[in-house]
């Protein structure tokens, strides 16, 4: 019996996997977009209120099994319904809508490429909230944005994936989450 038990921990503990988990806390909903013209489907959305509670954040991932491998956000959208919001390349210190797009490797904890807004190109780089719902702080909308690579991080880094494009265009943006 006792070779029994600690044959049986001993099977535990050889087939017993390291898996990483999922955050399921304040992920909520959907978004989709067109990335360089392939259809891709965000995994993990969530949104919050900013500093100040007239603006929020929005974060979209992408994974891949278990682990993140793309990210984009948005910071500093008003909460107005149908107003087309143009987005800016980031600058830390004011109340300018930003976004910006990375990737991660390994483990999904290491930032790998970094992708800024593309600011000539500010008709394409909009945000629309097209319903809010503040008892349920349901929110949805489209957007739509050009992002290239951070050209100061290759010149001395290089890219973190050689076959990563130096241009990222996503359209047919919606997506669909609650404010937490």
């Amino acid at each position: 019996m006792r070779h029994s038990l600690l044959l049986a921990l001993c099977c535990i503990f050889v087939f017993a996997k390291c898996k990483k988990e999922k955050n399921d806390g304040n992920y909520f909903g959907y978004a989709k977009a067109e990335l360089n013209g392939i259809a891709v489907t965000y995994n993990e959305i969530r949104g919050g209120t900013s500093h100040n509670s007239d603006t929020i954040w929005l974060v979209f991932e992408r994974w891949e099994s278990l682990i993140p491998k793309e990210v984009m956000n948005f910071g500093s959208l008003v909460k107005t319904i149908n107003l087309s919001q143009s987005i800016h390349k980031r600058n830390h210190g004011d109340n300018t809508l930003t976004s910006n797009y990375y990737t991660l490797r390994d483990d999904g904890d290491i930032p790998c490429d970094d992708y800024n807004i593309y600011e000539p190109d500010s008709l394409q780089n909009f945000i629309t909230i097209t319903s809010f719902n503040p008892q349920t702080k349901e929110i949805k909308g489209t957007f739509q944005a050009t992002y290239l690579i951070d050209s100061a991080r290759v010149a001395t880094k290089g890219k973190c994936r050689p076959s990563a494009p130096d241009t990222i265009r996503i359209r047919n943006g919606e997506f669909y989450t609650k404010i937490f």
